[in-house]
């Protein structure tokens, strides 16, 4: 038997925060894409590629199938960090964002853009995410080993849908974030409409 789905390009599905003083901040949001099973024969799952990485989640919970291009590297004599965070931005074609049935159905792509940005004296870094518990340990362990240590020279908390980092100056001198903006036109189902 096949199972019945429902495949969705969601705007705005995903998002940063990046806080260098009060006043001076960078928020985006990116498009992301999302397949959730509906059946009562099968373990419902949902899908979601998420700025690079997929999340499968069911009952027991989520989990990375493939993890977010970002990394972390520490310097200890200048104390100084350095992070690196690559996010593809789905952007929807208005007409064709949805697909519902059993069937297979094509996700077209066509590349726009990508810009390059740096970030420097990082204060706090969040994203907003609804699966913010596997965001939590895959941010928190990426720092960690980097060797900055969790509780001296930062702080994470989460709550359901926002993880937030924050960068304490000192013992840090600074945390710079090498930020890389992917923007990908998305369609579901044949044929483009321009």
């Amino acid at each position: 038997n096949k199972a019945f789905g429902r495949l969705a390009l969601i705007s705005n599905g995903w998002a940063h925060r990046i806080v260098r003083t009060a006043g001076d901040t960078y928020e985006d949001n990116y498009g992301i894409l999302r397949y959730t099973s509906e059946n009562a024969y099968f373990l419902n799952q949902i899908y979601n590629y998420e700025i690079g990485g997929i999340v499968l989640n069911q009952t027991e919970g989520a989990v990375f199938i493939i993890k977010p291009e970002f990394s972390a590297v520490y310097n200890a004599s200048t104390r100084i960090a350095n992070l690196s965070l690559t996010c593809i931005d789905l952007v929807p074609n208005d007409e064709k964002t949805s697909i519902s049935g059993y069937g297979t159905y094509p996700v077209r792509t066509e590349y726009i853009s990508m810009t390059n940005t740096t970030i420097t004296s990082v204060k706090t870094f969040a994203v907003v995410t609804p699966f913010s518990s596997i965001w939590y340990t895959f941010l928190n362990s990426t720092l960690s080993d980097a060797n900055l240590v969790k509780n001296t020279d930062y702080t994470i908390t989460k709550t359901s849908n926002q993880v937030t980092i924050t960068f304490n100056s000192p013992p840090l001198t600074s945390a710079n974030l090498y930020l890389r903006k992917i923007q990908i036109a998305a369609q579901i189902t044949p044929g483009w409409s321009d």
